[in-house]
């Protein structure tokens, strides 16, 4: 497997943690803060082959705060 196997596979497990978390206790601003230190866009996602689940969650999470999934700029 390669490192960028390595990093899809680790960004899927991290955004299906996000998912599960949001699915057990709603949309809330830690989920969003949670999801932007991951530093990926909404459109990303489909990459992952996310379950309908999945896709529900963190678009209630996008519909909350799109700020989500906007990467941190890394300038001061």
């Amino acid at each position: 497997m390669s490192k960028a196997d390595d990093d899809t596979e680790f960004c899927r497990g991290y955004v299906i943690a996000v998912s599960n978390q949001i699915g057990m206790h709603g949309t809330s601003q830690g989920a969003a803060e949670i999801m932007r230190e991951l530093g990926i866009k909404f459109s990303d996602l489909k990459k992952y082959d996310l379950c309908e689940y999945d896709r529900t969650n963190l678009a209630k999470l996008y519909r909350y705060n799109r700020e989500a999934f906007e990467p941190r700029s890394t300038k001061p």
